[in-house]
């Protein structure tokens, strides 16, 4: 789907490619800790700081999967709400609180995997003699808890090999050539550019992948959207896959906020000056502002997403694209793009403020906000009374214009 919707031309080139990731990945991993010769124990103690404390609830959910006959995701959900362990004696809800969303998914993939698949999973297994201690079993492959976690991440990591290299396709519009020297760079400086091999548990192991699958979606969708898309299911096409790669971005990534916001930004700031196509940045924020309400909601409403600044850049720059289109100009001015740049911003330092102090939120930003708004707003009523002017003056215009 992601081959066929991106335009990736010389896809088996690619898919070849994002496999040798995937091996390179792992054979990196296992140079580095001898991950095969180790028991379960050393294997699980090879994941430190951290990693540890991620890999504690895939670890945890297995158990509560194994140990119950009809366990399902709500029973490993109803435990993660009311968790009395990770910060104990204090009960937290672990859902709300930590990203640890990729690691409930992935114990209920491998054990719907393992029951799926129980005939063909043949693991390979091992003795192992130490100097002056008794000999030790271990497995290696895709039915092994371990095996399956870190091979799943490495295999993410293959995703985002393809959307990076869509991307340079695209961007350089079909250069070959291009898409050549991008795999021999990445592979050339693949330690300096991930870590993932020796701390698969980390974050940004899961974020990255989906963060290149948004990048690449919204690349490919702005450069075909001046051609004029005709096919109404293309659109639908490119919004599922941005709602679902961005939605499984911010549950995998606690600062997913950051470059999302910045991702919207270029988008609001592209459509002011004409760069991008209406329909484009309009299906963009929709896809990203329906990804942050399902986000919020399995957050369990989590305060900080709900008074970030990217929840007010969602609503404020959503909210002038709406009126935008209600009262479409055709003619583009720099007057304009300052003033719709101008206006957005007012909205979203607005909405800024009032999330902030609707949740009780004093932290450095919601101050920089405050303190800006006051020193515009109220400090210098020249700029606030022309504010207010071209702010109420400004859609009347573009209709009168039509």
């Amino acid at each position: 789907l992601l081959l066929l919707l991106l335009e990736v031309d010389g896809g088996v080139c690619c898919w070849v490619a994002c496999n040798g990731t995937q091996f390179m990945l792992g054979h990196l991993h296992e140079g580095t800790y001898y991950f095969s010769a180790l028991s379960t124990t050393e294997r699980i103690l090879t994941f430190k700081s951290e990693q540890a404390f991620y890999y504690y609830f895939y670890e945890r959910s297995n158990r509560l999967l194994s140990a119950e006959a009809d366990a399902s995701m709500l029973s490993v959900v109803e435990e993660l709400t009311r968790d009395d362990v990770i910060e104990h004696p204090h009960t937290v809800n672990s859902l709300k609180k930590f990203n640890v969303y990729p690691e409930v998914f992935l114990s209920i993939l491998y054990h719907s995997f393992v029951h799926t698949f129980a005939n063909s999973l043949n693991p390979t297994c091992h003795t192992y003699r130490r100097q002056g201690l008794p000999p030790f079993k271990t497995c290696v492959g895709w039915g092994v808890e371990e095996y399956f976690y870190v091979n799943f991440v490495f295999a993410l990591q293959a995703v985002a090999l393809m959307a990076l290299s869509s991307i340079v396709w695209n961007v350089s519009r079909g250069s070959v050539l291009s898409v050549c020297l991008f795999f021999l760079f990445y592979f050339a400086n693949l330690t300096n550019m991930t870590r993932v091999m020796s701390a698969p548990p980390l974050r940004e192991c899961f974020g990255f992948p989906f963060w290149c699958v948004v990048v690449a979606t919204c690349v490919s969708l702005l450069m075909r959207s001046r051609k004029r898309i005709r096919k109404a299911i293309t659109l639908v096409g490119y919004g599922v896959v941005l709602l679902v790669s961005a939605t499984a971005f911010v549950l995998s990534w606690q600062f997913a906020p950051f470059p999302l916001l910045l991702l919207a930004a270029s988008v609001l700031l592209m459509d002011s000056c004409g760069i991008c196509t209406p329909i484009a940045a309009q299906l963009i924020f929709l896809s990203l502002g329906l990804s942050w309400i399902v986000c919020v909601l399995l957050m369990f409403g989590n305060e900080f997403m709900v008074s970030s600044l990217y929840t007010a850049l969602l609503i404020g720059g959503g909210t002038v694209l709406f009126f935008k289109r209600l009262f479409p100009s055709h003619s583009q001015s720099p007057l304009k793009a300052v003033l719709f740049l101008f206006t957005s911003l007012s909205i979203v330092v607005g909405i800024k403020w009032s999330l902030s102090y609707t949740f009780g939120f004093n932290n450095d930003v919601s101050r920089t906000c405050v303190d800006a708004t006051q020193r515009l707003f109220f400090q210098f009523n020249t700029i606030f009374f022309f504010q207010l002017f071209f702010t109420v003056s400004y859609f009347p215009t573009a209709a009168v214009e039509v």
